[in-house]
């Protein structure tokens, strides 16, 4: 019996399954809640890039509002702090990388 593991989006679309060997795990980068910029140079092999942020110490509320920001651009991987309100709150945050 084989093992796996599928990562879901908010709208059911799998984005992430060990069932398709192009996705490949690259790194996990953990962020603390008072980092307010950090960046990562990604592989150069890889086009394209899936970020999963998830979040490590638990707060009541919109999650999503406590929790640090990822975007990909020229291969590199830029986590960014909550601004405004939240930014005081924003917690630290797990981010995995895969690449394909």
């Amino acid at each position: 019996m084989a093992q796996g593991i599928k990562v879901w989006d908010k709208d059911g679309k799998v984005t992430f399954s060990t069932e398709d060997i192009t996705w490949n795990y690259l790194a996990t980068y953990t962020v603390e809640g008072s980092d307010t910029n950090v960046v990562h140079n990604l592989s150069p092999l890889c086009s394209e890039f899936l970020v999963i942020p998830q979040m490590i110490d638990q707060v009541s509320g919109d999650d999503e509002a406590y929790i640090h920001t990822a975007s990909v651009a020229s291969k590199k991987l830029t986590i960014k702090r909550q601004t405004g309100a939240s930014a005081g709150n924003t917690t630290s945050t797990m981010f995995t990388v895969f690449g394909r």
